[in-house]
């Protein structure tokens, strides 16, 4: 059973991971097609464990979601507004999965770390681990260190753009 969920999160880790997620610019995309088909088969798994029911009732809310932006299809003011509203949801409901998806495996990792810590008597084994859990603390930093100087320097290099294209309008108005 337990292989089943570490299948079943890998899968829609993937999913996420590698597959564009936009049901912004394509509600009909292959990847929400499978993340809805995936979400049918996996009810049953999820719902039985206590710390993946939150991402069984998430998966749930986004295919309600995702029905919804379907019926916001037109292109009077109430249907756009609707649209852009649902694809807000859908978006942060997407960003909520992923990160439960990765509270569990951070969750598993720990219990394996504490059960092999507690009960091994091999002391390399235990070495072993730690440096495991160790690197890959250290990887999740990098990716947040780069992902923070990413978000950075795409804030100053639009502020530096926009405030040329505002200062070569007033060069292009006073001459």
């Amino acid at each position: 059973m337990f292989q089943n969920y570490l299948k079943l999160l890998k899968t829609l880790q993937n999913i996420y991971k590698t597959t564009p997620f936009s049901p912004i610019n394509n509600p009909h995309d292959v990847s929400i097609k499978l993340l809805l088909d995936l979400q049918t088969k996996a009810h049953p798994i999820l719902s039985t464990n206590p710390y993946l029911s939150k991402l069984s009732q998430l998966l749930r809310n986004i295919k309600t979601l995702l029905e919804k932006l379907e019926k916001y299809q037109g292109y009077g003011l109430k249907s756009l507004l609707c649209r852009q509203i649902t694809k807000y949801k859908i978006s942060q409901v997407a960003y909520a999965i992923e990160a439960e998806i990765q509270a569990y495996f951070d969750r598993k990792s720990v219990q394996n770390l504490v059960k092999i810590l507690e009960e091994s008597e091999n002391e390399e084994e235990k070495v072993k681990v730690l440096i495991e859990f160790i690197k890959r603390r250290v990887r999740e930093l990098a990716a947040l260190a780069i992902e923070a100087l990413a978000s950075f320097n795409r804030k100053c290099v639009c502020g530096a753009c926009v405030n040329g294209i505002n200062n070569s309008k007033l060069d292009i108005n006073g001459v």
